[in-house]
C-alpha cells in the first residue's frame, strides 16, 4: 500500500500545475451548480427579468421619474432647492417608520410591488 501512496504523491508533485487546474475547475463547477440550485429554489429565477422569456415585461416597465443633477457645470439655486425638497421628502418617510416595527421592512415601505410583476410574468 505504501508504494502506491508514494507513486501517487510523486505523480502529483510532477504534475502539480495540472492537478491545481483540475481542482480549480472542479471547485468552480461545484460552486456554480450550488448557486444555480439556490437561484432556482429561492424563487429568484421567477423575478429575473433579464431572461429571454420576459422581453415583453421588460419593455412594459416604466422608469421612475427621478430628478437627475448634472455632474459638471454650475450649481444653481433651483438645483439646491430641488435637492433639499427631495431630501426632506425622503427624510420624512424614513422618520415616519419606527426602528422596530415590522412595517419598516414591508414591501410597501421598501417600494416593492410584486403583485403587478407576478401577473405579467409568463408561466
Amino acid at each position: 500500500m505504501k508504494p502506491q501512496i508514494e507513486l501517487i504523491r510523486s505523480y502529483l508533485v510532477r504534475h502539480q500545475f495540472l492537478v491545481a487546474m483540475a481542482l480549480v475547475v472542479g471547485i468552480t463547477a461545484i460552486l456554480t451548480t450550488l448557486s444555480m440550485v439556490l437561484y432556482i429554489q429561492s424563487g429568484a429565477s421567477g423575478l429575473d427579468l433579464s431572461r429571454p422569456g420576459f422581453v415583453g415585461s421588460r419593455n412594459d416597465l416604466q422608469k421612475d421619474a427621478s430628478t437627475e443633477f448634472e455632474s459638471t457645470g454650475e450649481l444653481s439655486e433651483a438645483d439646491i432647492k430641488t435637492f433639499q425638497k427631495l431630501y426632506q421628502d425622503q427624510r420624512t418617510i424614513l422618520n415616519s417608520l419606527s426602528d422596530f416595527d415590522d412595517d419598516a421592512i414591508s414591501d410597501e415601505s421598501l417600494g416593492l410591488n410584486f403583485d403587478n410583476q407576478a401577473t405579467d410574468a409568463p408561466q
